[in-house]
């Protein structure tokens, strides 16, 4: 998935970037895959506004 990197302080958008995430359903990977957003962002940032790129099996 592709997500924006979102800066807390200002609300502000800085680029993006791709996620990824494994799980036995679709639902499961997505939710493995913001996390995974959220566990690359430095400190300040969030990742936010994420869409769905495709599911692989």
């Amino acid at each position: 998935m592709q997500c924006t990197k979102w800066r807390i302080a200002d609300s502000s958008g800085h680029g993006l970037f791709k996620a990824t995430g494994t799980g036995k359903t679709p639902d499961a990977a997505y939710k493995a895959a913001i996390k995974n957003a959220n566990d690359k962002m430095p400190k300040g940032y969030r990742a936010k506004h994420c869409t769905k790129k495709g599911v692989k099996k």
